[in-house]
Parts: structure tokens; C-alpha cells; sequence
């Protein structure tokens, strides 16, 4: 990426399953431009990213709770994270850590840079090359909001499945929470009984 290339800030919209290849999606939208940009990632890092956004905090820290914690023991702030290229489909991003003034660029997998960016309220940008190359045009968040409560559900079947019943009740808030933002019936719940 050229050093004059503009950057585009971009929120994370979530996590969500690609029903057709069962591959994890993290999403990430550019309010401005009304763009969509989904990257592939791992079960493990869909799931960390997705557990610091619903607020669910670990027993133990993991990899990247770790890596917060190591950053705040040595006084290092990340000053943002970038997304910065897209080769044979594979997706690039560096993470800017400031140490005494000075800028330090550590190559990343977008999905790392990103759980640790939820982490630290870093800000999040994307090149505007990847942007052009690998984004989709949104009209609605409504599109978006389909994936994910299939993913919720899903994980809260799990969760019930294994007796985690705590994890299922967070779970099964925050698919009521996207219900009542878009007002979608929640798979959840049975239908009344008109009977």
C-alpha cells in the first residue's frame, strides 16, 4: 500500500456463519460509503471477537485478552489498525503500536487485529484499495442482521447442548435485543397458540 493511499474507517458489525460454506464472516461496514466488507476468519477468533462484543468476559484471559494485558503492563498504546492489502484472497493488516512517540508497524491476520482492537478501543481502518476490491454495497443494516441472529442461534443451541445455561441466557438476550431493534420474530420463542 502506497503512503498516500486513503483509509476508510470502518465499525465492526459482528460475526456472523456463511451458511453456504460454513465459514466464519467478520463483518465490517463503512458507515459512510454504505459498504460491507466480509473476511473470512477462524471458529476461534469469530468467537473472541464475538464474546467482547456481547460483553461476556472469560474465567482466564484468553490469547487476546493476554495480549491487551501485556500491552497495558508495558504502557504501549495501539494507535490504530489497518487492513491494508488483499493478495490471492488472503487478507492483510498491520497494527500500529505507539512506543515513545514512535510508530511501530506489526503485521497481523485482520481477525487478530481486530479482537485486540475491540479490546482496546483501538480505531479501525481499511485501505481504500481492499475497500474497492472486496466490498459490497448495503442499503440496510436489516440484510446484515439476518446472518447474525442465525449465528446466535446456533451458538445458543450449542450452548444449551452442552448445559451452559449462563452462556445461553446472554445468548438468548442478545437475539431478543436484535429482535426488538428490527422487529424480526424470535426463533427463540414458539408462536402463540391461536387456538
Amino acid at each position: 500500500m502506497g503512503k498516500n493511499e486513503d483509509i476508510i474507517a470502518v465499525r465492526v458489525h459482528g460475526v456472523t456463519a456463511d451458511p453456504t460454506t460454513n465459514q466464519f464472516l467478520m463483518l465490517l461496514i463503512d458507515d459512510v460509503g454504505k459498504r460491507l466488507l466480509p473476511i473470512v476468519i477462524g471458529q476461534w477468533e469469530a468467537q473472541s471477537i464475538a464474546w467482547n462484543m456481547q460483553g461476556i468476559e472469560m474465567q482466564r484471559p484468553l490469547t487476546h485478552d493476554l495480549f491487551k494485558e501485556m500491552l497495558d503492563t508495558a504502557h504501549l498504546k495501539i494507535a490504530r489498525i489497518l487492513i491494508n492489502e488483499l493478495k490471492e484472497n488472503t487478507f492483510y493488516a498491520q497494527i500500529a503500536l505507539e512506543e515513545n512517540e514512535k510508530t511501530i508497524d506489526i503485521d497481523s491476520r485482520p481477525s487478530d487485529a481486530v479482537a485486540i482492537a475491540l479490546r482496546v478501543n483501538a480505531p479501525i481502518f481499511v485501505s481504500e484499495t481492499v475497500i474497492d476490491k472486496a466490498a459490497v454495497k448495503i442499503d440496510d443494516e436489516s440484510q446484515i442482521a439476518a446472518s447474525e441472529l442465525t449465528l446466535l442461534t446456533e451458538q445458543l443451541q450449542r450452548a444449551i447442548d452442552n448445559e451452559d445455561y449462563e452462556q445461553a441466557a446472554i445468548l438468548r438476550d442478545k437475539i431478543n435485543e436484535i429482535n426488538d431493534k428490527d422487529g424480526n420474530i424470535d426463533p427463540t420463542k414458539e408462536a402463540p397458540d391461536n387456538n
